[in-house]
């Protein structure tokens, strides 16, 4: 009789055991849940930082040449300011200049930098006016200070490389310190050009 309670016992174990064993299957599938969740989350980061750079590079693109083809014109008629800030040519077809990204990805690179002043690109819509106004009735020095201008910051959107889009691509872009670096210098350019520094 003394016999008896063992079996029991060792019931009990194996019960025990296997409880064990599903909670720290279900808590390694939750975790696993987790990561890849997170993951997700960092790779969509990635890929709106990579987008933003990418049309910030064309946009400067854009007005780089924009400026470029007013500047040729010793003094650029009315026709000619038109038709580059609205995008027409003869046929009457053509690519407007649109405004460049720089508030969206200020905004992104200031979640992503610990020490981005709160001021920091601030100027980026006004500078977005100012090109559009440069370019339908800017002086020729006026013109001339905002093609350089474009021309810096257009250096700076090109040292973010957005060549290939790829997970990858956007996870690496994310654990990349360099890019913030380089629109918190865009930022001052932007806030310089505002202020007439």
């Amino acid at each position: 009789m003394k016999q008896e309670p063992q079996p029991k016992r060792s019931m009990t174990t194996a019960v025990l055991f296997i409880l064990l064993t599903m909670s720290l299957v279900g808590n390694v599938f939750l975790f696993a849940h987790y990561l890849q969740e997170k993951q997700q989350e960092r790779v969509a980061q990635g890929e709106q930082a990579f987008t933003l750079w990418k049309e910030t590079q064309a946009g400067l693109e854009k007005a780089s040449q924009a400026f470029g083809k007013l500047r040729e014109e010793e003094a650029a008629q009315e026709k000619l300011r038109l038709s580059v800030l609205y995008g027409l040519s003869e046929d009457g077809q053509g690519e407007a200049l649109s405004d460049i990204p720089l508030p969206e990805l200020f905004e992104a690179a200031r979640s992503h930098s610990a020490d981005w002043p709160d001021t920091a690109g601030s100027s980026a819509e006004d500078f977005n006016q100012q090109v559009r106004r440069t370019a339908l009735e800017g002086s020729e020095e006026e013109l001339q200070r905002l093609s350089g201008v474009l021309a810096e910051l257009k250096q700076l959107a090109d040292s973010v490389d957005t060549s290939i889009a790829s997970r990858e691509r956007y996870l690496t872009l994310l654990a990349d310190k360099n890019w913030p670096e380089a629109a918190r210098r865009m930022a001052d350019i932007v806030d310089g050009f505002k202020t007439g520094d």
